[in-house]
């Protein structure tokens, strides 16, 4: 199972200590390789920019992200950058580049908190669902979690 995961998404995890959550164990998963985990630069950029805004920069601290960027790096995909023009896919254009990685990389899902994708529910394979749609998702296809 292939996967990407939206930029709110790692934030919400970082700023979430329910380990319960479902957020908190689909990261997990992918964090420990159970899910094929695409992870573009971009996705990567938008995360340093968005947690080192004054706001984010105070509930995150930079080991925190650092921590994470570096387990990222162990275990997932990270494509090379989409030379092309993107089609429009969402209404919120800056999410169109999520949408063409899952496309271009054949990802099963795309898991997002962002209504302007999800909205979307699927584009050609690729599935648009919530974490917690995911989470049971997972579960039914008796992946372990915790």
């Amino acid at each position: 199972m292939r996967a990407l995961l939206d930029a709110n998404l790692w934030i919400s995890y970082l700023l979430t200590r329910d380990d319960k959550s479902s957020l908190r164990q689909v990261v997990q998963a992918c964090l420990a390789g159970k899910i094929e985990l695409i992870v573009p630069d971009q996705l990567i950029a938008e995360l340093r920019a968005a947690t080192s805004h004054r706001r984010l920069a105070k509930r995150i601290h930079q080991d925190e992200l650092t921590l994470l960027l570096h387990q990222i790096g162990q275990v997932a995909q990270i494509p090379p950058p989409i030379d092309a023009e993107l089609q429009q896919y969402s209404r919120d254009s800056k999410d169109d580049y999520l949408v063409a990685y899952g496309l271009m990389l054949e990802a099963d899902y795309l898991v997002a908190g962002d209504r302007d994708l999800l909205v979307l529910q699927q584009v050609e394979n690729l599935r648009i669902v919530t974490p917690a749609a995911f989470y049971r998702i997972l579960m039914d296809q008796g992946f372990e979690i915790l």
